[in-house]
């Protein structure tokens, strides 16, 4: 027990550690380190990596993130060939579809000289298809088999891990975005932080996605000290959004907080927890009127915009609608696989060189109507476990929440290769064929 709460601590330090001094090299060695000496660490790598990935490049556009996962997908797959674990694929059987209509999709792209011309030949294509998009499905196949063969309490001890870390992880997160203040504007007028390198709405939804295991860990924990250091973790999430002036960000953390509200009804109504509730409500109103966070900057990205629906979602249902426009042209299979697929129609369509900005309409333009039907049924699967909410324990509800406000936030930006979505569904999955009736129900 002891064993284990250095091992948490020295992740924290090592974590943070790297963060501020911003060296993908020391960051790559320490953390696929611990997750050799310590295989629980690797799904909080995983999910955390993310959120700090543009503020260590290794070279050449090369991140952290991508060099621990392709780490990962190596070290996975030498485990499951070492232990021959192989199983039946019935239980993912959608995902295998999907993953078929991708290489479909990549065919199709091949024949639109357009698409290619626009992303200057053939190698673009696939070097974002072979390098980007495929390895998001190979990583899911071997998570899903990898945490499969290590059982369900390694599984469970994962997001317990994530669970103890989450509330530090944030504050340090926080403390950064202060200390080195990586500022953009909008308009010129409204401050947007966030890391440097990253896209404010990505890196505030990014945040928000683990903030149902903050919440948690304020009404489930029994040690009153790390209720109050989760208070300030969720307080240090709220700050995070609200200085990174995304709209999408602040949506989306409003969609956790009914979600959470929603799946934790199991919450006993007692003195206590409403002590807690309202000394949450009051950091977060003392976030509102502090004068390191400009709260206005973010009302002004609602109340800046020009009349109309256009303006109000920026472009975005010009995009939308510009895919409805072109889906009935090539309703079953899409216009092909590629980034490029999606910003040369809308720059057609539009006048815009821009991607979808949603992950539905991204896959009905690439993959066409099949390419949706089948990614509904594959992430809807194991949500069909009924006995996965009927736990006492809701950690193993937590990767469930993460993914619904990830798609959520999905709804926004075109996400449908964004690692932690397939991370997360990998997860839920072997959760999904974990849990039993008679599972702690």
């Amino acid at each position: 027990m002891r064993s284990g709460k250095v091992k948490i601590f020295l992740f924290i330090i090592f974590f943070l550690l790297a963060m501020f001094i911003r060296n993908a090299l020391f960051g790559s060695i320490v953390l696929i380190g611990m997750g050799i000496i310590a295989p629980v660490f690797i799904l909080p790598e995983l999910l955390l990596l993310p959120i700090v990935d543009y503020s260590m490049i290794a070279v050449n556009g090369v991140t952290i993130n991508k060099v621990v996962i392709s780490f990962y997908i190596l070290y996975f797959l030498t485990y499951l060939i070492k232990n021959k674990y192989f199983k039946s694929i019935n239980r993912i059987i959608y995902v295998v579809l999907f993953f078929l209509i991708v290489l479909i999709g990549i065919i199709n792209v091949s024949f639109d000289s357009s698409v290619i011309s626009y992303a200057g030949g053939m190698k673009e294509i696939l070097i974002t298809n072979f390098l980007i998009n495929l390895p998001r499905l190979f990583l899911f196949f071997l998570m899903y088999y990898y945490y499969k063969a290590k059982g369900y309490r390694f599984t469970k001890n994962s997001i317990e891990i994530i669970k103890a870390i989450i509330p530090y992880i944030m504050l340090g997160i926080l403390i950064y975005t202060i200390v080195f203040q990586h500022v953009t504007y909008w308009r010129n007028i409204v401050a947007r932080q966030s890391f440097e390198g990253s896209d404010p709405n990505e890196f505030s939804i990014l945040i928000v996605s683990l903030s149902p295991y903050v919440f948690l860990n304020i009404y489930g924990s029994k040690n009153i000290l790390f209720k109050v250091i989760n208070i300030i973790g969720l307080s240090a999430i709220f700050y995070i959004v609200v200085a990174s002036g995304s709209r999408a960000g602040f949506i989306t953390f409003i969609f956790a907080l009914i979600l959470v509200a929603y799946f934790n009804k199991w919450i006993k109504i007692s003195l206590r927890n409403i002590g807690f509730l309202i000394a949450s409500l009051l950091s977060i109103i003392v976030i509102i009127n502090s004068r390191f966070v400009n709260f206005n900057n973010l009302l002004l990205r609602f109340i800046l915009e020009d009349s109309g629906l256009s303006s109000t979602t920026g472009k975005r249902s010009d995009f939308w609608g510009n895919a409805i426009h072109l889906f009935p042209q090539r309703p079953i299979i899409g216009y092909g696989l590629s980034t490029y697929t999606s910003r040369y129609y809308n720059m057609l369509g539009t006048g815009i060189d821009a991607v979808m900005h949603n992950i539905f309409f991204q896959t009905l333009i690439q993959l066409g109507l099949l390419g949706v039907v089948v990614l509904f049924l594959a992430i809807k699967k194991p949500f069909s476990n009924k006995y996965i909410f009927k736990q006492k324990d809701k950690t193993l509800l937590l990767p469930f929440l993460a993914l619904l406000i990830l798609l959520f936030g999905g709804m926004s930006l075109s996400w449908l290769w964004r690692e932690v979505i397939w991370i997360n569904l990998a997860i839920c999955y072997v959760l999904a064929d974990q849990i039993k009736p008679n599972e702690n129900t």
